[in-house]
């Protein structure tokens, strides 16, 4: 249990880390209240996942995840309260929690984690949602451009989400019909590479700034040699990797303006 605790704290700190330097890349106000509100609600989810599918014949283990839960979820909604300044973002933020609610918990013994071909691009498009579009739709500078930034991030989720779902493939039953399930290893690897691909190109060419950053292309060199060298003898912390890759996409955006 605390290995899994642990392992949702570093997925939170990624998703802080990304809408925080997202933030600041964007010139927004509350960029720090951003990063914070995407730790405690990603914090918050991962725990109820791994409640609803883990915990329950390890009482001390459920009750420990739920008090752990119960601060950082108040702390959540307040925060929210103090960052909404419309109507549009709210309403991102209730779809996003409605999602994320059935993801975790069934619904008459239906949820939406065991939707075939649903689980990939139902996670991208939450992280997305939470991480780009909110802190933009909130302070109403959602320009087509930068809504095109935050189609490409929802790819890139997506393409690490690839390779968790291979780290996953003799766990997962077969009728999510994940992609590593569908294509292959071989396939699911190339499509991780286009999506990610694509996200580096768009990035890139943001603006003056980003495509002279050398630190964001030796990210997305990273990135690349994590895919090609994904195959079935890894060990589960070999895909440590993919939330090292989040948490170092947030330092990047964050230290863009020195370039």
């Amino acid at each position: 249990m605390k290995g899994k605790l642990l392992a949702n704290l570093l997925v939170a700190l990624a998703a802080a880390s990304i809408a925080m330097g997202w933030s600041v890349k964007m010139a927004l106000v509350h960029s720090m209240e951003y990063g914070l509100f995407a730790f405690l609600s990603t914090f918050c989810v991962y725990n109820y996942q791994t409640i609803s599918t883990d915990s329950r014949d390890n009482m001390l283990g459920f009750k420990s995840l739920l008090l752990i839960n119960l601060p950082a979820l108040g702390a959540g909604f307040v925060l929210c309260f103090y960052l909404l300044l419309n109507v549009e973002a709210l309403c991102l933020l209730i779809l996003a929690t409605l999602m994320s609610i059935f993801y975790c918990y069934p619904l008459k013994k239906w949820r939406l984690r065991n939707v075939p071909y649903l689980k990939g691009p139902l996670v991208a498009f939450i992280w997305t949602s939470l991480i780009f579009v909110f802190p933009l739709l909130n302070e109403s500078v959602c320009t087509q451009h930068n809504l095109l930034n935050c189609f490409s991030a929802f790819f890139f989720f997506w393409s690490l989400i690839i390779l968790v779902d291979m780290r996953d493939l003799k766990e997962d039953a077969v009728s999510l019909r994940t992609i590593p399930q569908c294509l292959g290893w071989g396939s699911a690897k190339a499509l991780a590479f286009l999506f990610v691909a694509q996200f580096h190109l768009i990035t890139a060419n943001f603006n003056e700034n980003s495509w002279n950053n050398s630190y964001m292309h030796a990210l997305f060199v990273l990135t690349y040699g994590l895919i090609l060298s994904v195959n079935d003898k890894r060990k589960a912390h070999f895909y440590l990797f993919v939330d090292v890759v989040l948490l170092l996409l947030g330092a990047v955006f964050y230290f863009e303006s020195a370039f």
